[in-house]
């Protein structure tokens, strides 16, 4: 399997920040991954019958150590 893989960002928070090259990608994604960070409205740039996956991140989370 071939592809394009795009990692784009909508600056601090507001969507209204996304490149226009960042919204060219996500009108052809074929696959959405966000996260908690991603604004919800990014989503409705991408077309209707993208995948889109919540990608959950633990990186916040301490783990005990021995």
């Amino acid at each position: 399997m071939n592809g394009i893989v795009y990692l784009t960002g909508a600056g601090p928070g507001d969507y209204r920040l996304l490149t226009l090259r960042g919204r060219e990608v996500l009108e052809r994604a074929d696959v959405v991954i966000y996260d908690y960070l991603a604004d919800p409205r990014l989503l409705e740039f991408a077309p209707p019958t993208a995948e889109k996956i919540y990608a959950v991140s633990y990186t916040h989370l301490t783990l005990p150590t021995n």
